[in-house]
């Protein structure tokens, strides 16, 4: 769903954790682009990703119109949260060790998720953990830092990539390789992948002018 007057995510990760990271957009790495712009916007993409239903969303609307500076202040935390975890998962896509920094509060947000958890009883008599609810905006970061946690030390951790684009242009967008072959290149083919073909086909004409030339 998209509310009235806030951003239209592309969600090209792959995972929702990859795609929180990528709502910095443009070349996130040379010229970036917030597109959490205001806290209605952090909203919008939680049900624009599915991380959010509408029973959860809708209080944090009100929340956001009754506390508008509380709610610009809990989006600042979750935009400094986000660039800490994607410093990991970058270093994560170039099998690099991650700066201290960034991996000390990430792994804060994870202590501090589980550590609110509750174990509450199921109706056909199971267990489950359960975070508590919160109209807050900064409510994400909870359960984010959790999803991140588990893709950071579960198997599909080796097919976090980041876009090749990045060496060119700085794109900077992750995505999780699930291609048969783990070749995925490209954040998104009709963006990235089609100014790389763009760009292959202008040098194969500028050397084929080049030859007749000569």
């Amino acid at each position: 769903m998209l509310l009235p007057g806030t951003h239209r995510f592309k969600l090209a990760g792959g995972h929702p954790v990859l795609d929180f990271l990528n709502t910095l957009g443009g070349n996130r790495l040379t010229a970036p682009r917030e597109d959490l712009e205001t806290p209605e916007d952090l909203v919008s993409w939680g049900l624009q990703s599915g991380w959010l239903d509408q029973e959860h969303a809708h209080p944090m609307l009100v929340e956001i119109q009754l506390r508008p500076a509380e709610a610009r202040a809990a989006l600042t935390r979750v935009r400094a949260f986000r660039e800490a975890l994607f410093r990991v998962f970058l270093a994560v896509s170039e099998d690099a060790l991650p700066a201290p920094e960034p991996l000390e509060a990430f792994e804060r947000e994870a202590r501090r998720a589980w550590s609110e958890r509750r174990l509450v009883r199921t109706p056909d008599r199971g267990y489950r953990w359960v975070s508590p609810g919160s109209a807050r905006l900064d409510a994400f970061i909870p359960g984010l830092a959790l999803a991140a946690s588990e893709l950071l030390t579960g198997p599909e951790r080796a097919r976090v990539r980041i876009c090749e684009a990045t060496a060119m242009d700085g794109c900077g967008w992750l995505f999780l390789d699930t291609s048969k072959n783990g070749t995925r290149r490209w954040c998104e083919m009709a963006t990235c992948g089609n100014k790389y073909k763009a760009r292959r086909h202008y040098a194969r004409v500028r050397a084929g002018r080049r030859t007749t030339a000569e």
